[in-house]
């Protein structure tokens, strides 16, 4: 599923969300953050799929994401991060999932 990692997060209002240097807060960074963070039980193929996953994410604009990165991604933003970040993030994922199912489904 290919999503544009430079996606913008908006607050509620709508209004593009920044980080206290000012500058825009991407999908891309929120994805970073999330899977670089230290957990106490993390195995050396969390890391791996992570690792993974963070290569993708700087590796273009548009990325393909497996169900199971989307997965992991949606998962790890969720433990990290506030209500809002995470309910965007989860809204940039989801809206991923279902263009891919529209564009499978049979006309």
């Amino acid at each position: 599923m290919r999503i544009n990692v430079l996606t913008q997060i908006n607050d509620f209002k709508g209004e593009v969300l920044k980080d206290k240097a000012g500058a825009v807060v991407t999908f891309r960074e929120v994805a970073t953050t999330a899977i670089n963070a230290i957990e106490e039980k993390q195995t050396a193929e969390d890391k791996n799929k992570c690792y993974q996953i963070g290569l993708k994410l700087y590796s273009g604009n548009e990325v393909d994401f497996t169900t199971d990165q989307l997965a992991l991604l949606k998962e790890k933003i969720a433990k990290i991060y506030n209500p809002l970040i995470s309910g965007r993030a989860a809204e940039i994922i989801e809206g991923a999932e279902q263009k891919e199912e529209q564009s499978v489904e049979p006309q």
